[in-house]
């Protein structure tokens, strides 16, 4: 572990979003390559906006 992370933040306005974000994620888990961090956790919150 050299240390390295990188972070992303998605506002998600509808279902659809959603949905891409989430495949996004799924996809991202499938691959390992020395270029690329791997996706370590993932975490989608739920924020009632007033």
């Amino acid at each position: 572990d050299d240390g390295s992370y990188a972070m992303k933040k998605v506002l998600i306005q509808n279902n659809e979003q959603l949905e891409l974000v989430r495949e996004e994620i799924r996809v991202s888990s499938l691959f390992s390559h020395p270029n690329l961090l791997p996706l370590l956790d993932h975490a989608i919150i739920s924020v009632k906006v007033e």
